[in-house]
């Protein structure tokens, strides 16, 4: 990724530590064309990407906010989050 080997964990030596490919990845701004070598059939192939917003399916960082929730028949329904 980006100059980056990766192994095949995902991890890659970055700053000199082993460190997940999303530190590589946030060292680029979102918009940026980015290189990666990738696998296929075989074959080392060389693919351009241009890097999107993260859209997360689970929102993230609601520390300080009040869960949203309700109760019906004795069961607690609210919304999925990473805390």
């Amino acid at each position: 990724f980006n100059g980056h080997q990766l192994d095949e964990l995902g991890f890659s030596d970055l700053f000199g530590r082993r460190l997940h490919f999303g530190a590589a990845r946030d060292l680029c701004r979102v918009g940026s064309n980015v290189e990666l070598e990738v696998w296929r059939d075989g074959n080392v192939q060389t693919v351009h990407q241009v890097l999107q917003p993260a859209q997360h399916l689970v929102p993230r960082g609601q520390y300080d906010m009040r869960p949203r929730f309700f109760i019906v028949g004795g069961l607690v329904f609210q919304p999925l989050s990473n805390e």
